[in-house]
């Protein structure tokens, strides 16, 4: 990847761009659950997470 001596190595620019965003390289949780206390690095995970089946409240 590049970054901090990063070993990763990625197939495309979007896969690039999802590691880099990820807590490896980007340690600030910016997007949360208004349903939770949970935080996370990435907005997909937040969908991810919002979409589970068990996440009635947060939804």
């Amino acid at each position: 990847c590049g970054l901090s001596g990063c070993r990763q190595k990625c197939r495309s620019a979007a896969d690039l761009r999802r590691h880099r965003e990820s807590l490896a390289h980007c340690p600030d949780k910016k997007h949360w659950c208004a349903g939770c206390p949970l935080r996370f690095t990435r907005v997909d995970a937040l969908k991810r997470h919002l979409s589970h089946p068990n996440a009635g409240r947060c939804r």
